[in-house]
C-alpha cells in the first residue's frame, strides 16, 4: 500500500510544472579596471595591489573604467575616496546618472581622473578637458604622502533597490 501511495503522489508531483525565476535581476558590477599614473592595468582580481596615483606624472591623471549588468536603462553611479573598501567615511569626487539620455556613462563606461599637489581630485569623460571637472578638495583625509585609501565604486537602481560596489586599492604619492 506504501509503495502505491509514493506512485500516485510521484505522478502527481509529476504532472505540475515548477518553474523558477534564476535571473538576478538587481545591477552588479562585471569589472571595474583601474589604469594608474604609472600606465600600468590592472582588473578585479588586483583590487587588493595598491595602484599608484601620483600628482608628479602625468599630471596626476589616472583612468577607471567598469562594466555592469544587466543592462539598465538608467542607474546611478559613484567614485569615491575612502578609508575603507566600503566606502564608509568616503568623498565623492564623481556621479552621474548613467544610461540617461544625453549621458555619456552607460552599461561600459570610462572616465579619466587626476589628482594634483594642491590635494584635489577630480573625474570627467576621457578627453574632457580640465578644469571643466569640478575638483574636490581631499586634503581633510590627507595626513601624508604617500598615504593608502580604496578607490570605490558603486552603481545602484534608480530607485535604489539594489546597489552594488567595487574598490581598488590605492596610494596617493
Amino acid at each position: 500500500m506504501k509503495y502505491i501511495f509514493f506512485i500516485c503522489l510521484s505522478l502527481i508531483l509529476a504532472g505540475c510544472k515548477v518553474t523558477v525565476d534564476d535571473t538576478d535581476h538587481r545591477i552588479r558590477i562585471t569589472q571595474f579596471n583601474m589604469e594608474d599614473s604609472y600606465g600600468h592595468w590592472y582588473d578585479l582580481s588586483d583590487r587588493n595591489i595598491a595602484k599608484g596615483v601620483n600628482a608628479t606624472i602625468h599630471g596626476g591623471e589616472f583612468d577607471v573604467e567598469w562594466t555592469t549588468e544587466p543592462y539598465r536603462s538608467e542607474y546611478y553611479a559613484s567614485l569615491r575616496l575612502s578609508h575603507d573598501r566600503y566606502g564608509h567615511d568616503s568623498i565623492r569626487i564623481w556621479d552621474d546618472i548613467c544610461g540617461e539620455t544625453g549621458s555619456e556613462c552607460a552599461r561600459h563606461t570610462d572616465i579619466s581622473c587626476r589628482f594634483t599637489m594642491d590635494l584635489l581630485m577630480s573625474c570627467g569623460w576621457v578627453g574632457e578637458p580640465y578644469p571643466k571637472n569640478s575638483e574636490v578638495y581631499v586634503g581633510d583625509m590627507v595626513d601624508y604622502l604617500p598615504q593608502r585609501f580604496y578607490l570605490v565604486l558603486e552603481t545602484c537602481e534608480r530607485d535604489v533597490s539594489s546597489c552594488d560596489s567595487e574598490y581598488h586599492l590605492i596610494e596617493l604619492q
